[in-house]
């Protein structure tokens, strides 16, 4: 089932990075946050599903990086798309990760 809205509605600017680039592009997008860092508390990241155009981003992959109010989050899974959108899930950990663990 396609989704048809305006996301220009409740877009927001991002900054976006494909694994594969150093460059960044910034770009309109919607951001639905599902948790966030708590100082004290368990929360070790920050999470949120973030919708882009197909006609901006053609295709998301994991490890692509997207900025948002400082803060870099990290695509871990492209959720869904359709003809006109991706939705990826994407997360902040302020933790640092050897080298040899960090994506390409």
């Amino acid at each position: 089932m396609d989704s048809i809205y305006n996301i220009d509605e409740a877009a927001v600017s991002l900054s976006y990075q494909l694994a594969a680039s150093t460059a960044a592009t910034t770009i309109t997008g919607f951001i639905q946050f599902e948790g966030d860092l708590q100082p004290g508390t368990t929360n070790l990241a920050a999470f949120a599903r973030v919708t882009v155009r197909k006609s901006v981003i053609a295709h998301p992959a994991v490890y692509d990086k997207i900025t948002y109010a400082g803060t870099v989050y990290t695509v871990g899974q492209i959720v869904a798309g359709n003809k006109h959108n991706w939705v990826v899930s994407a997360y902040a950990d302020p933790r640092q990760l050897p080298s040899n663990l960090q994506g390409a």
